[in-house]
């Protein structure tokens, strides 16, 4: 214990115990005390009365899941806005995106960098409402892709693309992102189970 290491997480002894205090995403804080008292000591937290309880591990871990949903949902999300940034600052430069602005751009740069903070934050109104739009999303690409005819576009690193086949690769992106935020959007509360 000296070496400021505690049950051989790989986690300073300083945020360990703020973990355990319930500064760090610990929905059962364990109350102040001696923190190297037996497993029994360190898992009790007061109930309503104020006399120590167990932890219902079941509910831990329901929280827990519903916390991984929304992060999943975030970085899905984030992954999906630098993406689709990506292509429209490429395609605008080669003539073949839409004609936006720099305005246009920096918009894009805060939603996809902006509402990936608000999915963590478990914004729920958000994630559903983005869920919604990155459906319609798909459906747009799902029309682009089915078209017959479309001519091809030239990659950033050599080669081209049919317009079809790159809506293709953009759609299963966003069909990913549609399902991580839907996941984490329409979930269960733990008190409703």
């Amino acid at each position: 214990m000296g070496s400021g290491w505690s049950c051989g997480c790989v986690y300073p002894m300083g945020f360990y115990t703020k973990w355990l205090d319930g500064g760090i995403d610990n929905p059962h804080a364990v109350p102040h005390g001696d923190r190297q008292g037996d497993a029994a000591d360190r898992d009790a937290v007061p109930d309503a009365s104020g006399s120590a309880g167990e932890i219902n591990h079941e509910s831990h871990v329901r929280i827990d899941r519903r916390g991984r949903k929304y992060k999943q949902a975030a970085i899905g999300y984030l992954v999906y806005g630098v993406i689709y940034l990506a292509g429209a600052i490429y395609l605008g430069r080669i003539g073949r995106g839409p004609g936006g602005t720099v305005w246009w751009y920096l918009i894009g740069a805060a939603m996809a960098f902006g509402f990936p903070w608000l999915i963590w934050k478990r914004f729920t109104w958000v994630t559903r409402i983005l869920a919604v739009l990155v459906l319609v999303r798909v459906i747009g690409l799902v029309r682009i892709g089915v078209r017959s005819g479309t001519e091809p576009v030239p990659l950033p690193w050599g080669g081209e693309i049919a317009t079809s086949n790159g809506a293709i690769l953009f759609m299963l992106v966003a069909v990913t992102t549609c399902i991580l935020l839907a996941r984490a959007g329409w979930q269960r509360s733990p008190a409703a189970t």
